[in-house]
């Protein structure tokens, strides 16, 4: 499975740097400058010895980021921000090991 960018949650199986806002063309990036309000990620079966990391595009602050200890067999990570304000106005995902990140959002 490819990346799905205009589906909610947003669906991230492999790495990409050039942006979300430049792959989104259509849910929410071009018709909304205020950006993605992120209250939810899923990171699904990340295995042992794996781990994530979510950027800003601009100027690569870590938004979010993750990693699995060797022996992990556990569930699937939540990091749910539902009760906070987490906007994302861009980003790009340049180190995904393993597994798939599912990303909810709603306009803000």
């Amino acid at each position: 499975m490819a990346n799905s960018f205009t589906s909610n949650p947003i669906v991230i199986d492999t790495t990409f740097t050039n942006g979300y806002r430049v792959n989104a063309t259509s849910l929410f990036a071009a018709g909304n400058p205020m950006g993605l309000g992120i209250f939810k990620v899923i990171w699904k079966t990340p295995g042992a010895s794996a781990s994530f990391s979510i950027q800003e595009t601009s100027d690569s602050l870590v938004l979010l980021s993750g990693s699995t200890p060797a022996a992990y067999a556990g569930l699937d990570p939540v990091f749910d921000f539902e009760n906070m304000n987490i906007v994302w106005r861009n980003f790009k995902v340049p180190t995904l090991s393993a597994g798939t990140l599912y990303i909810y959002a709603r306009l803000q």
